[in-house]
């Protein structure tokens, strides 16, 4: 980042959704596929992602379980075999496919930055304190993507709405890793409105807008922020995002809550300008129009 870059950024970036877990899943690893076979070449699944995304992005999808991909804090339910190959056709046409269109056709970006590797896990990450982890992105190496089991072809439409959010997030990480966005903008913007990795549990949706922020989770880090905005840019729809963020047409003169209406208008012209400032970004920097991905991610799963 620019000089005050503010070092927010580390090797491992994890997002957590708070959540308080009543049980274990039922699934176990005994009741999946043998794991340890990872030296088959005739396997159609393997030979599939090899097609599809090793040979044309140079990306190895590890969906086979491996302790040394889920971190010893976490306990997580490998994925089933027959969501594999509708993840990974997913990947691509929720993906890849709409960063192509962004760029307008050109495929350089996205060939020389689609993570190397692609970890699916069939359940979130578990963790002691009944949080979950959504999904982690690794130095721009690696990202993985959680709750796979959960994909159906009923809810194609809402998995990739709800759990893209996620891999849009660490993927924004690994973009700003490489591009470099100046996080000091975001920071100039909300100043004392960002909290810390561990306090923004304790943060409202209606405050963390006031804070301008588009949720709470973006009020740990201005780098956080960031990925938050990238995320709900690309998978929200342009009313979606104005009815969230944008209502300014509002008198506050007539509201009951004077001062919190003053301050939700205050934070949404501050959402406005992140807005404004990842678009450019990624237009300037980047060389990918956000809002055409978001047109091709939303139309890649209109029929779902």
């Amino acid at each position: 980042m620019k000089t005050p870059r503010l070092s927010f950024l580390k090797p491992v970036l994890i997002f957590t959704q708070l959540l308080f877990v009543a049980c274990q899943p039922k699934e176990t690893i005994e009741e999946a596929i043998n794991y340890h076979d990872l030296d088959r070449v005739d396997d159609p699944i393997d030979l599939y992602i090899r097609e599809k995304l090793t040979k044309p992005y140079n990306c190895r999808v590890i969906y086979k379980y491996l302790d040394s991909h889920i971190p010893d804090a976490f306990n997580a339910v490998p994925p089933r075999r027959d969501v594999i190959v509708p993840v990974v056709d997913l990947i691509i046409k929720a993906w890849i496919e709409p960063f192509i269109y962004g760029a307008d056709g050109d495929d350089t970006f996205i060939k020389r930055y689609f993570p190397p590797e692609i970890v699916l896990v069939g359940s979130p990450f578990y963790q002691d304190d009944g949080t979950i982890v959504l999904g982690t992105a690794d130095s721009g190496v690696r990202v993985t993507l959680t709750r796979v089991n959960d994909l159906t072809q009923k809810n194609e439409k809402v998995f990739a709405k709800e759990v893209f959010k996620t891999l849009f997030h660490e993927f924004a990480h690994i973009v700003d890793q490489n591009f470099n966005f100046d996080a000091q903008q975001f920071y100039e913007l909300t100043q004392e409105g960002y909290t810390s990795l561990g306090l923004w549990q304790n943060i409202s949706f209606a405050e963390a807008v006031q804070r301008g922020n588009v949720s709470p989770y973006a009020t740990s880090l201005p780098t956080e922020d960031f990925a938050e905005m990238v995320a709900h840019i690309v998978t929200l729809t342009d009313q979606e995002f104005s009815d969230l963020y944008f209502d300014n047409n509002k008198d506050c003169d007539f509201d009951s809550s004077y001062s919190d209406c003053l301050k939700t208008k205050e934070g949404q012209n501050i959402i406005q300008e992140k807005y404004n400032l990842v678009l450019e970004f990624f237009k300037s920097n980047v060389g990918v129009d956000l809002l055409k991905v978001r047109d091709a991610f939303l139309l890649s799963t209109k029929s779902s």
